[in-house]
């Protein structure tokens, strides 16, 4: 069976070994992303990835 991006989160196989997270992106809203191949008891991924240019003013004016 050949799947498709939608299809691959409905897989049983893929729900039973937890192989996608859920977290909420700003603009894009909730969505399913593919945790990290090793496994840590309790650790997922925490958050989606940050926004073009999010991160700027921090580094800048703290940081820097």
């Amino acid at each position: 069976m050949v799947h498709t991006a939608a299809s691959i989160g409905k897989d049983p196989h893929v729900q039973q070994r937890g192989v996608l997270d859920k977290v909420v992106h700003p603009r894009i809203g909730e969505q399913a992303v593919v945790r990290p191949p090793w496994g840590l008891e309790g650790v997922g991924v925490r958050r989606a990835a940050p926004l073009l240019g999010e991160h700027t003013e921090y580094v800048l004016e703290e940081i820097l």
